[in-house]
């Protein structure tokens, strides 16, 4: 259990098959530099709170977790790692979280069973990442419930092209999502 705010990951750090990891509310999960992830093949169960959500993002990020780099503010964008929580052939629950501070996935999942609800995406990043990639072609990733930065819901070429949130591949169920960052939802087809 991993209750400390925040919790810098330097370098690779994962949950292996048959371990798990459970994070409590208000944890801050900050990861340094391009290639370092979250990297699950055990369980995670990263169940934050409304009003204390898990908090995934960059050393850089200073507007998360305060200046946990020493820098003062000054020189990093906060947006320099490439995914920040992958799953492979795992099991992950993950609610109330914000996910901040990537470039290219917040979460990437691979035959995984995961699921990641009421949880909040930015869609002003820089080159517009996804927020959720699924790399598998079998399992579904249960994303439902999210703020994806936009009333009009994630972007997905056919199933939702109109949505101006963070974008999603395919086999992402986000229906029903967010139309705030409160989380308040309303009936949608």
């Amino acid at each position: 259990v991993v209750d400390s705010v925040p919790l810098i990951i330097e370098g690779g750090v994962g949950v292996a098959a048959g371990a798990s990891l459970t994070l409590t509310p208000g944890t801050h999960i900050k990861l340094t530099g391009c290639g370092r992830k979250l990297d699950v093949s055990g369980t995670l169960v990263a169940e934050g709170a409304a009003e204390a959500p898990i908090v995934f993002t960059s050393l850089a990020d200073d507007a998360r977790g305060g200046d946990t780099n020493g820098y003062g503010g000054v020189g990093c964008s906060g947006y320099d790692l490439y995914t920040l929580l992958a799953a492979e052939e795992a099991l992950v629950d993950v609610e109330h979280a914000d996910f901040a501070g990537y470039r290219w996935n917040a979460v990437y999942g691979y035959e995984a069973r995961l699921r990641v609800l009421r949880s909040r995406f930015p869609n002003d990043l820089p080159d517009r990442p996804m927020a959720i990639r699924n790399g598998g072609r079998s399992l579904w990733i249960d994303a439902r419930h999210n703020w994806w930065g936009d009333a009009s819901g994630p972007f997905h070429p056919s199933r939702n092209p109109g949505g101006s949130g963070a974008p999603v591949t395919d086999l992402v169920r986000f229906l029903p999502w967010a139309i705030d960052a409160s989380g308040a939802e309303t009936t949608q087809l």
